[in-house]
């Protein structure tokens, strides 16, 4: 659950502070980049005790972002458990680096290149695309 709160923070923390446009190359206001692989495996994924089914980061021009992830696991009885996470934030930019800022707690940064934003979270490394 620590590695599920640290994705959850990662999407919050995206959304931190306005210093301009996380691409400014492009002209639409919300730019969303999908989880694409924790620590090299693609998604479905294994992060701590649940398996993450899928992600999306979005990026909006007023420098605030939203994160959703969707993760399974097992109850006791076998069945599987689908739920789906929501994070809200501010984030900035800083030549190729992303700080997110989520609005219930922490802080964390990531790499940018303009296609590709990857974090790090403890030995974690969580990668985000553009398609």
């Amino acid at each position: 659950m620590r590695r599920l709160a640290a994705l959850n923070l990662v999407a919050a923390l995206l959304l931190a502070g306005g210093c301009g446009r996380a691409d400014e190359s492009r002209s639409t206001a919300a730019v969303a980049y999908h989880l694409e692989s924790i620590d090299g495996r693609s998604l479905p994924a294994p992060f701590g005790s649940v398996e993450v089914a899928a992600g999306v980061l979005t990026l909006e021009e007023d420098s605030t972002y939203t994160k959703q992830t969707t993760v399974q696991s097992r109850d006791a009885l076998g069945q599987l458990m689908t739920q789906t996470d929501s994070e809200v934030g501010t984030y900035s930019r800083g030549g190729e680096t992303l700080r997110f800022v989520p609005i219930d707690s922490g802080e964390t940064t990531a790499a940018f290149d303009g296609r590709t934003i990857t974090v790090r979270v403890d030995s974690s490394r969580i990668v985000y695309r553009r398609r």
